[in-house]
């Protein structure tokens, strides 16, 4: 029964129905920078959550106020 509603969850997740409008993907790639604490946005899906917020192919995000943990989260992988 609980499998049944997890898998239900899920489906209903990966859908985005009842998700906020802007709920979503990245929609871009990122590659470490020269800067420590820096990412670079490389490609940038023109339908993505990233288009739609105004980030372009080599914008720089700096990430020196998150923690190693929120840096892992934000992007799904560790940024030195």
């Amino acid at each position: 029964m609980l499998t049944g509603i997890a898998l239900i969850v899920l489906l209903i997740n990966e859908a985005g129905l009842g998700a906020p409008p802007w709920f979503g993907l990245w929609g871009a790639q990122f590659a470490a920078s020269g800067t420590p604490y820096a990412v670079t946005a490389e490609a940038i899906d023109p339908h993505g959550a990233s288009a739609k917020g105004g980030l372009r192919r080599d914008d720089v995000i700096d990430l020196r106020g998150a923690t190693l943990l929120e840096r892992f989260a934000i992007l799904s992988q560790p940024v030195s």
